[in-house]
């Protein structure tokens, strides 16, 4: 039910305006006025800013084939979820099988698009982005980034994260592997049969990390200590009797 009403008000709309982008292959238009054929300043990546609202939102019935590869240097923040305060991070996100992509042969529209944000659990910026080509992407604040789609068969974006001094950080990342609405012989994009990746990591700095180890050291040891009572007392009554 909530699926169908979240997919009823975007095609609303989109019905509404009578000449729109058919996809947010350009970051700018996220920040766009629904009126105007935008986003109205989401950005469909799955965050809770956004109620959860991905690119599945206009990409209905997505393939689910797409496979995705994030990584980063160094290499904590995603194979650990543990940052570093104030440590620089490179992230790279790639399509694994970049020769499967969609809209291969729609040689002039096979525009595909990637999306981060990285907030902190009250929806507000967590760290800053940066390290990032300006003519490929477009920014909204410290911690929003959006491809800026100019190049067909784009398969691999990377960008600079710089962790925050503290705290949780959500990232959510969303990729569209487009079709170029299968036109072979003009520019033409569509949100139909495209791929959608998604992904949400919650990451933590490396003290809170030590922090909640030592709390379960401190209370494996409290039970020990009951445990040990326990016996002791249990033997003073069987001596007893």
């Amino acid at each position: 039910m909530h699926r169908t009403r979240q997919q009823l008000v975007v095609l609303l709309v989109l019905g509404a305006v009578p000449s729109v982008a058919l996809a947010f292959h350009n970051g700018a238009v996220y920040d766009r006025a629904p009126g105007a054929g935008g986003g109205g300043g989401l950005f469909f990546t799955g965050s809770t800013r956004e109620r959860g609202w991905d690119c599945t939102a206009c990409h209905v019935e997505p393939r689910g084939t797409l496979r995705v590869d994030v990584t980063s240097q160094p290499a904590e923040l995603i194979t650990a979820q543990r940052y570093t305060p104030n440590t620089s991070y490179m992230i790279t996100v790639a399509m694994a099988e970049p020769g499967k992509q969609l809209g291969l042969s729609a040689t002039r529209s096979n525009f595909n698009s990637m999306v981060v944000t990285v907030l902190d659990d009250a929806g507000n910026s967590a760290g800053t982005i940066s390290g990032f080509d300006p003519g490929k992407f477009y920014a909204r604040g410290g911690a929003i980034l959006a491809s800026d789609s100019t190049t067909v068969n784009e398969t691999t974006w990377s960008f600079t994260w710089t962790a925050p001094a503290s705290g949780a950080a959500m990232i959510n990342i969303a990729v569209v592997d487009g079709n170029g609405a299968n036109a072979t012989t003009q520019t033409l994009t569509d949100p139909l049969d495209d791929d959608v990746f998604t992904l949400g990591l919650r990451v933590t700095d490396g003290a809170a990390t030590r922090a909640l180890q030592w709390s379960v050291g401190e209370l494996l040891s409290l039970c020990r200590w009951i445990a040990s009572q326990t016996l002791h007392r249990r033997s003073g009554s069987d001596a007893a009797t």
